[in-house]
């Protein structure tokens, strides 16, 4: 028994050791990080739809699980780390997901209490939907523009 330890741990340690010595894939690094930014697409239609069926349960609803979803996706970026010592592209979904976190913890709380609670505040519900528009724009961009600049540094 204590030999097929061993030898199982001898296994492992060549297998991490082998893996760790292969140069990354920027395709598959790429594709990694603009899955985790584009399961967002989800949380967006979502709240959208139960903005525009003034279903505000429901907004709440998605934005508590969008607001978990994207802690986690934080997380999930953070861990994947630089390429090989080049963080255009990991700063770039982070600085995305970070717009869309200020959104669904701040923007998106008062905009639904605002109009749960049918209170006439004109100025601040459009100010709150402009920093939403303006969130995701940026948030676009940011991402377009390091996904660009990392292609373009790591194909052949």
């Amino acid at each position: 028994m204590k030999k097929v330890f061993i030898s199982l741990s001898m296994i492992l340690c060549l297998l991490t050791a082998y893996n760790c010595s292969q140069p990354k894939d920027p395709a598959a690094y790429n594709n990694e990080l603009m899955t985790v930014i584009n399961d967002n697409e989800k949380h967006i239609t979502d709240m959208n739809t139960a903005m525009t069926a003034a279903d505000y349960g429901k907004a709440s609803e998605v934005r508590k699980a969008w607001e978990t979803s994207l802690s986690e996706q934080i997380a999930k970026v953070e861990k994947a780390g630089d390429f090989d010592g080049d963080d255009g592209l990991q700063k770039g979904i982070l600085s995305g997901l970070k717009a869309y976190q200020k959104i669904v913890t701040d923007d998106y709380p008062k905009l639904i209490d605002i109009r749960t609670n049918k209170k006439e505040d004109p100025q601040t519900e459009q100010q709150l939907l402009e920093n939403i528009n303006n969130a995701f724009e940026t948030a676009a961009n940011d991402v377009n523009k390091a996904a660009t600049d990392f292609e373009s540094k790591h194909t052949n």
